[in-house]
This record gives C-alpha cells, sequence and structure tokens, in this order.
C-alpha cells in the first residue's frame, strides 16, 4: 500500500528542452508521476507543446514586479529574448496547465498579484482571461 503522492518539481530559469526530454524518458517507460516545472522564465518555442503532450505542469511565479513588465531585461539579455521571457500563454494556449506559485520574498505571496500580473503581461503572453488566472492561481496548482 502506497500513501502519500508522487509528485516531482523541477526548478528552471531557461528551458532548454532538458527537463522535458527527462520527463518524456520516464513515461516511455511508463512513469505516472505528477511532473511540473516551476520557474518558468524562459522557454524555448519547441517546448511550448510538449508540456501538454507529456502532462507537465508549467508553473510560474507571476507575484512579482518583474513579471509584468520584462524592458528590466533588455540590457542583460537583449530585447528579442526579454521580449519572449515567461511565454505562458503560448504554453496556455497548446492546452498545458499552467499553475501559479510563490517565491516568497522574493516576489508577493497575495495570489491576486499574479492574477494581476498574469493579465497585464506584455508582448501577449499573458493568460487570455481572468478565469484561466483563477485557475492558475488555484485549481491548476492542486493538479500539479
Amino acid at each position: 500500500m502506497r500513501i502519500g503522492y508522487e509528485l516531482f518539481t523541477v526548478y528552471c530559469r531557461h528551458s532548454d528542452g532538458f527537463w522535458l526530454s527527462l520527463i518524456d524518458q520516464a513515461r516511455q517507460q511508463g512513469s505516472s508521476r505528477i511532473y511540473s516545472i516551476t520557474h518558468l522564465e524562459m522557454v524555448d518555442k519547441t517546448d511550448f507543446k510538449r508540456f501538454k503532450k507529456l502532462n507537465v505542469t508549467a508553473d510560474f511565479q507571476a507575484g512579482g514586479d518583474f513579471f509584468a513588465d520584462t524592458k528590466w531585461a533588455t540590457d542583460y539579455i537583449g530585447h528579442k529574448r526579454s521580449t519572449s521571457m515567461l511565454p505562458m500563454r503560448e504554453i496556455y494556449d497548446h492546452g498545458a496547465n499552467i499553475s501559479f506559485s510563490s517565491d516568497w520574498t522574493v516576489n508577493s505571496i497575495n495570489p491576486l498579484m499574479a492574477i494581476a500580473n498574469s493579465l497585464r503581461l506584455r508582448h501577449s503572453r499573458g493568460l487570455p482571461s481572468i478565469h484561466a488566472a483563477i485557475k492558475a492561481a488555484t485549481i491548476n496548482g492542486a493538479k500539479a
């Protein structure tokens, strides 16, 4: 008899497909664990569809002031990369489960901040509706 949950969460600032490839291998070997990749800030476009395919939750720390406007990153990583940071909408549009978590004290623990920021994210990367944002802050995290 098993007691508890089987959950595997990966902390990732830049997804180049490595973690999704490992999860894909685990799935091919019969893994039915719940997988979540958190701190998704930069994700390769080819990986957007893989979150849904592999049943991996894409978790964002949307409560921080830095989240709604990524212009601050331009000097560090360039305009193209800074305007493609935090691709919440793209992963959502591919059907993946999106969740929010807090990285307290780095960003607000208040879920209303994450909801608000996810709706005003620049460059059409934010969630499409208040309903999607509320789900990401509440029930979607329960799936993760």
